[in-house]
């Protein structure tokens, strides 16, 4: 008999979704002395939410509760007019994962209140499904065409949980992991590859149970000062493999990162001259600095005074400024520029722990074991 349990505590109720029984010896009467076998098969049904268990909140202040998933296949033997015999032995099951596993892809832009331009980031991910442990790699497409740099970026691992019984509903969505990497100039136009790390004591999703949901989003986000920051948020699936609910793997090895990458020329820092870089004139509190979009090097207003497109450094929206000396050129498109050579990231691996053997389709398979 394979019996599950669908737990979620507002007031403790529990609901059984799925049980069915096998009769494994069709036979009534006394059963010969001596150790028996009684091999079965039997067919799960396919939509089955997987095992899961989380506990949080404070019971004190009522925020409290206990969500969890789980199975057991029960064995029994009824004896007559005396107590039958019984016996559990848990089981994990992972969730059915419906989609097709392909690439993942996430934009977003924002403009400023009292600065022209605006910054546009674009993430890409090598697959929308990952196992705790996978190190993943995003990689980040930033085209900033205002002044405003950016002090850091932030990769975060967003869960939201959804929990139903009893005619409540409880939701929260909070942040289990993050991850800081530089940030970038202004009027960077680029490419940076982020890594992070799948936590592996992370809960997989869940999605088919009527109780228990669990959904997962990773959120690249841009932090501007004083400005509201960008977010590019990506859904995705954590699946769950055998050896999560049995023990914790080592760390996987790191990542090997393809470099990053700039289109345009450096942004030459403000204290790095005092006058401009053309007629030498000294700036003060009335001679402001301006930089040329094109070059990046700062010229006074009157060497700055043309302004246009140049497509080919990702100023499509409106003319920027430039200064006399790449004028020409700009208005033609303007120079192609990369610091460095634009690589495609491998996918991400998937981690599986030592001393774990492979079947012939290369599915990982663990020791049968339990955390209570």
């Amino acid at each position: 008999m394979v019996r599950p349990n669908d737990t979620f505590t507002f007031t403790r109720p529990k609901k059984e979704f799925f049980c069915d029984h096998i009769k494994v010896y069709p036979h009534e009467g006394a059963v010969p002395i001596g150790q028996h076998s009684f091999p079965f098969t039997y067919q799960l049904p396919p939509s089955l939410p997987g095992t899961f268990n989380e506990k949080g909140g404070h019971w004190k202040n009522g925020t409290g509760y206990v969500a969890e998933v789980f199975y057991f296949a029960q064995a029994k033997i009824d004896v007559k007019f005396k107590h039958d015999l019984k016996r559990k032995v848990p089981l994990v099951i992972n969730e059915r994962f419906d989609q097709f596993v392909q690439p993942s892809y996430g934009e977003n832009h924002k403009s400023f209140l009292l600065t022209k331009g605006r910054l546009h980031a674009k993430v890409w991910l090598d697959k929308n499904v990952y196992f705790p442990g996978n190190t993943v790699i995003a990689r980040l497409e930033a085209n900033n065409t205002s002044v405003k740099p950016t002090n850091r970026v932030n990769v975060k691992v967003i869960k939201h949980l959804t929990l139903h019984a009893d005619g409540h509903t409880k939701s929260h969505r909070n942040e289990i992991y993050r991850q800081q990497y530089h940030g970038f100039e202004p009027s960077f136009y680029g490419v940076k590859w982020l890594p992070f790390l799948i936590p592996v004591d992370i809960q997989p999703s869940t999605t088919t149970g009527k109780h228990v949901k669990c959904h997962y989003y990773f959120i690249v986000e841009c932090d501007i000062p004083g400005a509201i920051d960008l977010q590019v948020e990506l859904p995705t699936a954590i699946l769950a493999p055998q050896w999560l609910f049995s023990q914790h793997p080592q760390a996987p090895p790191p990542a090997v990162l393809p470099p990053d990458c700039s289109f345009r020329p450096p942004w030459q820092p403000d204290n790095t001259t005092s006058g401009c870089t053309k007629c030498n004139m000294t700036f003060s509190l009335f001679k402001r600095r301006h930089h040329c979009r094109h070059c990046g090097k700062i010229f006074c207003d009157k060497c700055t005074v043309r302004q246009t497109k140049i497509p080919n450094l990702g100023y499509n929206d409106e003319p920027v400024r430039v200064c006399d000396d790449c004028h020409p050129t700009a208005t033609s498109g303007g120079h192609t520029f990369q610091q460095a050579a634009v690589l495609e990231v491998a996918p991400a691996q998937e981690y599986i722990p030592p001393n774990y053997t492979f079947n012939e389709n290369e599915m990982p398979t663990a020791p049968p074991a339990w955390k209570e």
